[in-house]
């Protein structure tokens, strides 16, 4: 959030977009997710009984991501590319801790780095951190797209996995009793995603 934060978080899209196209090329038997199936029958009937979720978002949500999901591209991805298992250094980078890798939607990867530094740093109302966080997000979106070029339909589904990620995030901490205060962090930065969708669109 301190100065060069587009151009630094652009690179960071690049790094993930580099390590994008070298997992397209590893080919080992790994779990299979499906993000959407998993925010569909598990988070959001979850989430549904605990927060005033938009009946028309939720519709619009199961239609839209629905009729494109099965076309974006998926192969093996990190999975949990947040800023602590990037390593940087000028122009040389590094990646630590694939424990997490399966195969999933390529894309998850750089909307998972968005949404992770937004839960590392969200604070409620306060409308210039926020508005950043939008260029950062939009930015590593962009440098990723630099590398590994991104289909029309990816552009589209890329605001619903960032919303994806967040839903099955807030429903698990939900769950979880130790973890009320990052519940309740969560359920205000998905309250803030559902208000501010167009924003998160391209």
């Amino acid at each position: 959030y301190l100065d060069e934060y587009m151009p630094k978080a652009r690179f960071i899209g690049e790094i993930i977009g580099q390590l994008s196209l070298a997992l397209s090329q590893v080919d080992v038997i790994t779990n299979q997710a499906n993000i959407y199936q998993g925010a569909k029958e598990w988070a959001l009937p979850i989430l549904e009984k605990k927060m005033d979720l938009p009946k028309d978002f939720v519709e619009n949500y199961v239609r839209e991501f629905g009729e494109i999901y099965d076309s974006l591209p998926q192969q093996i991805i990190h999975r949990d590319p947040n800023p602590g298992n990037l390593i940087l250094n000028d122009d040389n980078w590094g990646v630590l801790d694939f424990d997490l890798s399966e195969r999933n939607l390529r894309i998850f990867d750089p909307c998972y780095a968005a949404t992770a530094i937004l839960s590392e740093s969200f604070e409620a109302g306060n409308t210039e951190k926020l508005s950043k966080w939008v260029s950062i997000y939009k930015n590593i979106i962009y440098g990723y797209d630099e590398v590994a070029k991104l289909s029309d339909n990816e552009w589209k589904a890329i605001p619903y996995v960032v919303i994806t990620n967040q839903l099955i995030s807030t429903a698990w901490f939900s769950e979880q009793e130790k973890y009320s205060e990052l519940y309740e962090i969560n359920k205000k930065m998905t309250e803030w995603m559902l208000q501010n969708f167009d924003k998160l669109l391209f």
